[in-house]
């Protein structure tokens, strides 16, 4: 398996590449991890690369990703290359302008999503924010977006084994939250 998450700086992307990564591991899987981090501290583009078995390289080649995870639309957009032609996404259809497209007056929200509507690619949607809100934190979107990952079935974790990951990884005073940001997102309606 070959996975992409995506977003921006500041958005856990990193802590949920971690998380699968952990995951697999747990299972006995050999996996391999990059991340590719521009100005994430103020905004910017991150990319994580998981790859498992025999994979030589860390860095998942371009139309060889099973599943990526976008917590951002024009981020999502911008790493469709590196999804496989029957691939699946899992989107946040909330936009967190990138510092570069704050820069310019070119985001175009509903461009960025009928462009993503209309890839080859299976897409399943969600409101990350109205996820988050219904978890009861702003700060759940990664694990949230796991969640619909993992309870589509896409994602070749379950939420069983997601579950004890969070458990193993994060300290107590968040795992309820998690925890309850996991299943929020494993039942959350596909737009």
């Amino acid at each position: 398996m070959n996975y992409i998450i995506t977003g921006v700086g500041g958005q856990g992307t990193v802590l949920a590449s971690k998380l699968i990564a952990d995951t697999l591991i747990e299972r006995g899987e050999k996996v391999r991890s990059a991340e590719t981090i521009g100005m994430a501290q103020r905004g910017g583009s991150v990319v994580s690369h998981i790859r498992t078995e025999s994979a030589l390289s860390p860095v998942v080649p371009k139309g060889s990703a099973n599943v990526l995870i976008g917590f951002e639309p024009s981020e999502a957009a911008r790493c469709m290359p590196y999804l496989k032609k029957n691939g699946v996404a899992i989107i946040s259809i909330n936009p967190v302008k990138p510092v570069t497209s704050s820069l310019e007056d070119n985001y175009d929200l509903n461009e960025i999503l009928t462009f993503l509507k209309n890839a080859p690619q299976k897409m399943l949607m969600v409101d990350g924010i109205k996820l988050c809100t219904e978890a009861g934190s702003s700060k759940v979107m990664n694990v949230c977006l796991l969640g619909v990952a993992a309870g589509s079935g896409y994602l070749g974790i379950t939420l069983d084994e997601m579950r004890a990951t969070l458990k193993r990884r994060l300290p107590p005073k968040l795992l309820d939250l998690n925890c309850r940001a996991l299943q929020i997102g494993a039942d959350a309606p596909l737009i």
